[in-house]
C-alpha cells in the first residue's frame, strides 16, 4: 500500500512539473509575441522617424557658408516677407535644417532683431528692425567702400566727413571678418581726379532738396548775365569737375540745370514745395528722356534742360 502512495505522489509531482513547463513556455511564448509587436512598433516609429527627419532637413547643396553670411542671409529671406514665414519655407530657402534656422532665429532675437512668431507658427519681422552688427557680403562691402572713398574725394567737405565717419562705424558694429573686409579693400577712387569748382555750399541745397524747400539764387549764366531767381530743388548731379542743381525755375515756369559754380548767392526760403518732390522728380524725368532721345547726348550745361 505504502509503495502505491509513492508512485502515485511521484507521478503527480511529473505532472504538476510538466505542466509547470507548459506553461512556462505558453508564457515564454506570449513574451516572444509581445516583443516581436514591440519590435514592429519600434522599427515603424524609427521609419516615421527618418521620414520626418529628411522632410526637415534639406540637404547642402552650396558650400558650407559662415555663420555670420548664414545669419545675413536669414535677415533678408526674413525682410522679404509681410506675413509669418514658417522654419521649414526658411530652411528650404536657406538649405539648411529646421534646427538651425530654429537657432539662428534665437541669436537673432539675442542680438536685437524684433522678429514675432514662434515654432510651429511661423516668423515675422517687424517693420523698422535693423540689426547690429552689420553683415555685408563680399560685394556689397567692396561697393559700400569704393562708393564712399568717391565721395571723401568729390563731395562737399561735409559729405566727405560723413563717408569717413560711416566707414568707421560700419568697422566698428562689423564682426572681425568683415572689419578685416572692410580694410583690405583693394578698390580705390582717386582723389587727384579734376576737382569741382567751388561755389556755394552744398549742404545748404542738399537740405533743402530733402526739406522740400525753395531756393532764392542769384546765378550767372553762360554769358554772364546775372538774374534773381527761386527754385524748387530736386536733385543734385555730382559731374567731374562740376556739380549740377536741377530744379523747377519759377523765372522760367520749366526745369532747368544749375552749376554750383555759377551760383552767386543762395537763401533757403521757408515756403514749401507747392507739389510733391516724388511727382516732381517724375516730370523732370520724363522730360530729361525725351530730351536725351531728340539730342545723341544728353545736355549737361547750366540752365538747360
Amino acid at each position: 500500500m505504502g509503495f502505491f502512495f509513492c508512485g502515485l505522489r511521484r507521478s503527480c509531482r511529473r505532472r504538476a512539473r510538466a505542466e509547470s513547463v507548459g506553461r512556462l513556455g505558453a508564457k515564454a511564448t506570449h513574451c516572444a509575441v509581445r516583443l516581436g509587436h514591440r519590435a514592429i512598433r519600434v522599427i515603424r516609429a524609427a521609419g516615421r522617424l527618418q521620414e520626418d527627419y529628411a522632410a526637415r532637413f534639406v540637404p547642402l547643396r552650396t558650400p558650407l557658408m559662415s555663420r555670420t553670411a548664414r545669419l545675413f542671409k536669414l535677415m533678408d529671406a526674413l525682410r522679404a516677407r509681410r506675413h509669418p514665414v514658417t522654419a521649414a519655407q526658411l530652411a528650404t530657402q536657406l538649405s539648411v535644417s529646421v534646427r538651425t534656422v530654429y537657432r539662428d532665429v534665437q541669436t537673432l532675437v539675442e542680438l536685437g532683431a524684433r522678429i514675432d512668431g514662434g515654432a510651429g507658427i511661423g516668423y515675422l519681422l517687424r517693420a523698422g528692425s535693423f540689426l547690429p552688427p552689420l553683415m555685408f557680403g563680399e560685394d556689397e562691402i567692396e561697393a559700400l567702400v569704393l562708393g564712399a572713398r568717391w565721395v571723401q574725394g568729390q563731395g562737399d567737405t561735409e559729405l566727405a566727413g560723413a563717408a569717413e565717419s560711416l566707414l568707421a562705424k560700419i568697422a566698428a558694429a562689423s564682426p572681425r571678418d568683415l572689419r578685416d573686409g572692410i580694410a583690405d579693400t583693394g578698390l580705390w577712387a582717386p582723389r587727384d581726379s579734376l576737382p569741382a569748382q567751388q561755389g556755394v555750399n552744398l549742404s545748404l541745397v542738399r537740405a533743402a532738396i530733402r526739406g522740400e524747400r525753395k531756393l532764392g539764387i542769384r546765378y550767372i549764366d553762360v554769358a554772364g548775365t546775372t538774374t534773381e531767381r527761386v527754385i524748387w530743388p530736386l536733385a543734385l548731379a555730382f559731374f567731374e569737375g562740376a556739380r549740377v542743381v536741377a530744379a523747377w525755375c519759377e523765372l522760367r515756369e520749366d526745369f532747368r540745370h544749375f552749376r554750383n559754380d555759377r551760383i552767386a548767392g543762395l537763401q533757403t526760403l521757408e515756403t514749401p514745395f507747392p507739389r510733391p518732390r516724388r511727382e516732381l522728380v517724375r516730370q523732370w524725368r520724363e522730360q530729361m528722356k525725351r530730351c536725351m532721345q531728340r539730342e545723341p547726348a544728353p545736355v549737361r550745361t547750366a540752365d538747360r534742360s
